[in-house]
Protein backbone atom coordinates (compact mmCIF):
# COMPACT_ATOMS: atom_id res chain seq x y z
CA UNK A 1 0.00 0.00 0.00
CA UNK A 2 1.25 3.44 -0.89
CA UNK A 3 1.25 5.09 2.52
CA UNK A 4 1.75 8.39 0.83
CA UNK A 5 -1.81 8.35 -0.61
CA UNK A 6 -5.38 7.80 0.26
CA UNK A 7 -8.95 7.22 -0.86
CA UNK A 8 -11.90 8.87 1.22
CA UNK A 9 -15.11 8.08 1.11
CA UNK A 10 -17.42 11.08 1.02
CA UNK A 11 -18.66 10.31 4.16
CA UNK A 12 -15.37 11.61 5.32
CA UNK A 13 -15.66 15.14 3.85
CA UNK A 14 -19.49 15.88 5.44
CA UNK A 15 -18.15 16.00 8.66
CA UNK A 16 -15.76 18.17 7.36
CA UNK A 17 -17.82 20.36 6.06
CA UNK A 18 -20.99 20.17 7.85
CA UNK A 19 -21.03 20.16 11.98
CA UNK A 20 -21.76 16.14 12.86
CA UNK A 21 -21.07 13.68 15.74
CA UNK A 22 -18.52 12.88 14.06
CA UNK A 23 -16.77 16.12 13.01
CA UNK A 24 -13.79 15.78 15.52
CA UNK A 25 -12.66 12.51 14.67
CA UNK A 26 -13.03 13.69 11.46
CA UNK A 27 -10.78 16.60 11.90
CA UNK A 28 -7.93 14.53 13.61
CA UNK A 29 -7.82 12.48 10.45
CA UNK A 30 -7.71 15.37 8.10
CA UNK A 31 -5.19 16.54 10.50
CA UNK A 32 -3.29 13.30 9.94
CA UNK A 33 -3.52 13.60 6.33
CA UNK A 34 -2.11 16.93 6.48
CA UNK A 35 0.72 16.39 8.72
CA UNK A 36 1.80 13.30 6.47
CA UNK A 37 1.27 14.85 3.65
CA UNK A 38 -0.71 12.07 2.25
CA UNK A 39 -2.42 12.70 -1.24
CA UNK A 40 -6.14 12.35 -1.04
CA UNK A 41 -8.05 10.75 -4.32
CA UNK A 42 -11.89 9.35 -4.93
CA UNK A 43 -13.68 8.33 -7.63
CA UNK A 44 -15.50 10.79 -9.65
CA UNK A 45 -18.42 9.41 -7.78
CA UNK A 46 -17.57 11.64 -4.99
CA UNK A 47 -18.18 15.05 -6.36
CA UNK A 48 -22.37 13.56 -7.02
CA UNK A 49 -22.11 11.71 -3.19
CA UNK A 50 -21.02 15.31 -1.85
CA UNK A 51 -23.54 17.14 -3.37
CA UNK A 52 -26.17 14.87 -2.74
CA UNK A 53 -25.91 14.65 1.21
CA UNK A 54 -25.50 18.31 1.35
CA UNK A 55 -29.12 18.65 -0.12
CA UNK A 56 -30.16 15.99 2.31
CA UNK A 57 -28.91 18.79 4.78
CA UNK A 58 -30.65 21.18 3.23
CA UNK A 59 -33.94 19.31 2.55
CA UNK A 60 -34.15 18.36 6.12
CA UNK A 61 -33.67 22.06 7.54
CA UNK A 62 -30.19 21.36 9.01
CA UNK A 63 -28.58 23.90 6.81
CA UNK A 64 -29.42 27.32 4.84
CA UNK A 65 -28.80 27.47 1.75
CA UNK A 66 -26.19 29.82 1.98
CA UNK A 67 -24.61 27.04 4.09
CA UNK A 68 -25.23 24.91 1.32
CA UNK A 69 -23.54 27.09 -1.30
CA UNK A 70 -20.36 27.33 0.92
CA UNK A 71 -20.27 23.61 2.00
CA UNK A 72 -20.45 22.61 -1.98
CA UNK A 73 -17.88 25.15 -2.99
CA UNK A 74 -15.13 24.44 0.10
CA UNK A 75 -15.67 20.57 -0.88
CA UNK A 76 -14.88 21.19 -4.27
CA UNK A 77 -11.47 23.30 -3.38
CA UNK A 78 -10.55 20.35 -1.10
CA UNK A 79 -7.29 19.05 -2.81
CA UNK A 80 -8.99 15.74 -3.98
CA UNK A 81 -7.54 13.95 -7.13
CA UNK A 82 -10.43 12.32 -9.12
CA UNK A 83 -9.59 9.02 -10.45
CA UNK A 84 -11.83 8.90 -14.02
CA UNK A 85 -14.14 6.81 -14.80
CA UNK A 86 -12.95 4.18 -16.84
CA UNK A 87 -14.19 0.75 -18.36
CA UNK A 88 -11.82 -0.81 -16.80
CA UNK A 89 -13.02 0.99 -13.07
CA UNK A 90 -16.58 0.21 -14.01
CA UNK A 91 -15.63 -3.48 -14.04
CA UNK A 92 -13.84 -3.63 -11.17
CA UNK A 93 -16.59 -1.86 -9.13
CA UNK A 94 -19.19 -3.96 -10.41
CA UNK A 95 -16.44 -7.19 -9.61
CA UNK A 96 -16.58 -5.20 -6.06
CA UNK A 97 -20.18 -4.50 -5.67
CA UNK A 98 -20.73 -8.40 -6.23
CA UNK A 99 -17.73 -10.03 -3.93
CA UNK A 100 -19.27 -8.07 -1.41
CA UNK A 101 -23.22 -8.96 -2.15
CA UNK A 102 -23.98 -5.38 -2.99
CA UNK A 103 -26.39 -4.39 -5.29
CA UNK A 104 -25.84 -1.19 -6.48
CA UNK A 105 -21.58 -0.40 -6.88
CA UNK A 106 -21.12 2.67 -5.05
CA UNK A 107 -19.20 1.58 -2.88
CA UNK A 108 -17.11 -1.03 -5.41
CA UNK A 109 -16.02 2.36 -7.18
CA UNK A 110 -14.05 3.15 -4.00
CA UNK A 111 -12.83 0.06 -3.27
CA UNK A 112 -11.67 -0.26 -6.80
CA UNK A 113 -10.22 3.10 -6.78
CA UNK A 114 -7.92 2.49 -3.99
CA UNK A 115 -7.00 -1.02 -5.11
CA UNK A 116 -6.10 0.49 -8.33
CA UNK A 117 -4.13 3.10 -7.08
CA UNK A 118 -2.71 0.65 -4.15
CA UNK A 119 -3.89 3.05 -1.45
CA UNK A 120 -5.80 2.46 1.94
CA UNK A 121 -9.50 3.53 1.74
CA UNK A 122 -11.08 5.48 4.77
CA UNK A 123 -14.67 5.65 5.43
CA UNK A 124 -17.22 6.16 8.00
CA UNK A 125 -19.57 3.25 6.96
CA UNK A 126 -18.62 0.18 9.84
CA UNK A 127 -20.35 -1.89 7.38
CA UNK A 128 -17.96 -1.50 3.79
CA UNK A 129 -15.07 -1.85 6.77
CA UNK A 130 -16.59 -4.97 8.00
CA UNK A 131 -17.21 -6.74 4.45
CA UNK A 132 -14.03 -6.08 3.44
CA UNK A 133 -12.32 -7.33 6.28
CA UNK A 134 -14.48 -10.28 5.96
CA UNK A 135 -13.04 -10.50 2.29
CA UNK A 136 -9.70 -10.50 3.89
CA UNK A 137 -8.99 -6.99 2.43
CA UNK A 138 -7.00 -5.26 4.97
CA UNK A 139 -6.72 -1.93 3.60
CA UNK A 140 -10.29 -0.62 3.95
CA UNK A 141 -9.89 1.67 7.21
CA UNK A 142 -13.11 2.88 9.76
CA UNK A 143 -12.77 6.16 10.67
CA UNK A 144 -13.69 5.36 14.47
CA UNK A 145 -10.24 3.33 14.49
CA UNK A 146 -8.15 6.46 14.16
CA UNK A 147 -6.03 6.66 17.07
Amino acid sequence: MNSLQAVIDANIAIPKLIPTAQTAQTLLLWDKFQRERVSLYAPRLWVYEITSAIQKYLATGQISEAEKDEAIKTALEMNIHFVEDSVELCIEATSWAKRMNQMVAYDGFYLATAEQLKAPLWTADKRLVANADQLGVKWVHWLGDLK
